[in-house]
């Protein structure tokens, strides 16, 4: 099973980011991906993590695939189904993707052991952005 670990970030001014990476059964990295989103809240920020790290699984042709995450309100979204008004829609997207995996497991993992995850420093980091 692909493990995909997944971050967003929002800082005061509201700009925003994603990013994550997939390792491989053996816990090998695969790939990863990073994402300006502009202005958007944190919540947003997570959601669009969540649906890049998706997609990229979709892509590469991974059906089984265990997401690591620190957001307990996304994992909550993505299990109920309630969510902010705001963000319904890629809401839809992430379950379409979902039903797209053969397996898909959802997990948190706090903030201090989420690789992805390390703070809001890796925004400042000079190569954050790829396009």
């Amino acid at each position: 099973m692909a493990k995909l670990n997944t971050d967003g970030t929002s800082k005061i001014n509201k700009v925003a980011g994603c990013r994550g990476f997939v390792s491989d059964h053996l816990g090998v990295w695969r790939i990863d991906f990073s994402k300006f989103l502009g202005l958007c809240n944190a919540l947003l920020a997570e959601l669009w993590g969540v649906f890049e790290g998706f997609k990229l699984t979709k892509s590469l042709g991974l059906r089984r695939v265990e997401v690591n995450m620190d957001s307990t309100l996304v994992i909550m979204a993505i299990e109920e189904g309630t969510i902010d008004i705001n963000c319904v829609a890629i809401l839809r997207s992430i379950k379409q993707l979902i039903n797209d995996h053969e397996v898909v497991i959802v997990s948190n993992t706090y903030r201090d052991s989420n690789k992805c995850s390390d703070g809001e420093s890796w925004m400042h980091d000079k190569n954050f952005f790829y396009f």
